[in-house]
């Protein structure tokens, strides 16, 4: 499998912008699986540097919703996991 991420950011208005991540699962044959979105509402500039720990939150976030694509796509392995 192969996650494929993209970021897309707002102009500021009115002291906010809205960050948008979006992750797509596909196989290693590009066959996509699916995809996870996340929108947040924040401070206009709080990306402008580093991103330090909003990163690591956005990664959890976006985790587990592959992990529940993966269980969608793979359901035989995850039965046999448990």
């Amino acid at each position: 499998y192969l996650i494929k991420g993209t970021v897309k950011l707002t102009e500021p208005q009115g002291g906010t912008q809205i960050v948008s991540i979006i992750w797509k699962l596909e196989r290693r044959n590009g066959e996509y699986v699916g995809k996870v979105e996340q929108k947040n509402r924040i401070r206009a500039g709080t990306l402008n540097g580093p991103w330090g720990p909003v990163a690591i939150a956005a990664a959890k976030g976006g985790a587990r919703g592959i992990m529940k694509l993966l269980r969608q796509a793979e359901p035989a392995y995850f039965r046999s996991k448990s």
